[in-house]
């Protein structure tokens, strides 16, 4: 008999929703004869972070066998005590089964399901978002990463205007809140001339800690809404890690000017309260918005992920 999936569940004793399969079947096929049950399951569960940063639970079984049902069955040759769980005694061996809470297995797929990425990831803590390296981006920048399967590409920086004006990233478009975005993209979308190659869109703020990843996610969030699942217009989107700060300190030359000015510069204290109160009362009218019943507004960001 093979033990399901929601029997594992209701041994880990918690709510989790299976994604991928369990990594090793359980069976007692032959622990005993038709009648007899000589196998007790209990368990209990806890929860880490894999190598991808995902969350996993591993539910660990515990196997009691009666050894009454087992006469004339060769017994299992080797039991390891993993650990102990509760009240278990000595009889108790458990078998880690890890599955996953996390995204299906295939987790370096862009948008519209239909290739991997192209540019190396790396982790970071902004979940459901790949990140690449300033050193990524400037070899991307110099033709020298893929040129022939790139067909365009935009940088986009989501600081304020006197930041983006005092020094910013080569061929990079401004855009600080979210009707900028819907200007640049959605208004007049980008018609892709050969579907083999990408269209790639690079977001970053000053740190990429804030800004740049609330306008990646709005800008998917809107292709996802104006298109026929799974189609994207722009199914490819990074976010720069370190913002233009860690790009300025590696690659200044491909700065325009070479200049790099904090959001919150002392000369700058009076731009910055104007335009961060602008993108606050923008992102308030959005999120309004998205609470109301659907009516095809443009800004209405509820949106299949």
């Amino acid at each position: 008999m093979v033990v399901t999936k929601e029997q594992l569940i209701s041994i880990a004793k918690k709510p989790l929703k299976v994604l991928n399969q369990l990594s090793f079947p359980v069976t007692k096929a032959s622990l005993g004869p038709a009648g007899h049950k000589p196998l007790t399951i209990g368990g209990a569960s806890r929860h880490k972070r894999d190598a991808g940063g995902h969350c996993v639970s591993e539910a660990f079984l515990s196997l009691k066998f009666d050894d009454s049902a087992l006469e004339g069955i060769e017994p299992p040759r080797k039991r390891q005590h993993l650990a102990s769980v509760g009240n278990a005694d000595e009889n108790v061996a458990l078998s880690p089964v890890v599955f996953s809470v996390g995204p299906p297995a295939k987790t370096n797929i862009i948008g519209d399901h239909s290739r991997p990425h192209l540019l190396p990831t790396v982790s970071s803590r902004h979940c459901g978002l790949k990140c690449i390296t300033a050193d990524a981006l400037k070899r991307m920048i110099l033709n020298k990463f893929a040129p022939d399967d790139i067909e365009r590409f935009w940088i986009v920086d989501c600081r304020y205007p006197y930041e983006y004006a005092a020094g910013h990233i080569r061929t990079a478009v401004n855009a600080y809140h979210r009707e900028d975005l819907v200007k640049q993209f959605f208004q007049q979308p980008y018609v892709r001339q050969n579907p083999l190659k990408r269209i790639i869109v690079v977001f970053h703020c000053e740190f990429s800690a804030e800004r740049g990843p609330l306008l990646a996610r709005y800008m998917r969030n809107e292709d996802r809404k104006l298109h026929q699942y799974p189609y994207l217009a722009y199914p490819e989107i990074y976010l720069l890690e370190g913002g233009y700060k860690k790009f300025f300190e590696c690659a200044k030359d491909l700065c325009e000017p070479p200049f790099y000015t904090p959001m919150r510069a002392v000369q700058h204290q009076s731009e910055f309260i104007h335009f961060k109160t602008k993108a606050k009362s923008f992102h308030d009218f959005t999120v309004m918005s998205s609470r109301s019943t659907r009516s095809g507004n443009m800004f209405d960001i509820q949106s299949k992920q």
